[in-house]
């Protein structure tokens, strides 16, 4: 997955604080998208802190990068599956 997103952005970093970790931050242009990756099944606390991340970043949304899912239901996290990237 690391590589797929760099070659889309040569910036591509992470962000941890604590035990708290986001997997990717993702830039285009000025805006900073939080990234995260998840296999198995999602939980509430997988997505709490893009969540929160977003809305204290003003981004208009985060992206959970899934398995096999593609899910727009939640407009503050965009669910796309690992083979669309």
């Amino acid at each position: 997955m690391f590589l797929r997103l760099r070659e889309m952005d040569a910036v591509l970093t992470f962000w941890r604080v604590g035990r708290q970790e986001v997997d990717f931050i993702f830039h285009v242009q000025d805006v900073a998208f939080p990234v995260e990756c998840k296999t198995g099944r999602l939980r509430s606390s997988d997505t709490r802190l893009i969540r929160s991340l977003s809305e204290k970043w003003g981004v208009p949304f985060s992206v959970m990068v899934t398995f096999d899912t593609f899910d727009f239901s939640d407009p503050s996290i965009l669910r796309v599956p690992a083979f669309m990237l």
